[in-house]
């Protein structure tokens, strides 16, 4: 599993088995929303923001992100529902590119 050390104020991933020579800067999104679209659970999205009102899930994002030369992403929780943190943590779990959760 990756792991991150801070030395001079840059993040820089290696795992276990890497080497001083494979280290480099790590660039994350760091604010990340996924959701399924529920008109009864998402009541915030008017009809005026129609291009946030369907589904935002991993499959989604992940092509624009390492085109744009991100590394991964921290998803943050958009409901305060543990639900959703819950679901968040199982898409991470399936996504190696979501690299963290914020959720409350």
């Amino acid at each position: 599993m990756p792991q991150n050390v801070t030395t001079t104020g840059a993040k820089w991933a290696y795992s276990r088995h890497a080497s001083a020579a494979n280290l480099r800067p790590v660039r994350l999104d760091t604010h990340q929303h996924f959701w399924r679209y529920d008109p009864a659970q998402h009541v915030w999205m008017t009809e005026a923001m129609g291009v946030l009102r369907r589904d935002h899930l991993p499959a989604d994002l992940e092509p624009s992100l390492g085109a744009a030369g991100f590394d991964g992403t921290i998803a943050v929780q958009a409901r305060q529902m543990v639900e959703e943190t819950e679901w968040l943590l199982q898409l991470a779990d399936a996504h190696p590119f979501i690299r963290g959760v914020v959720g409350w």
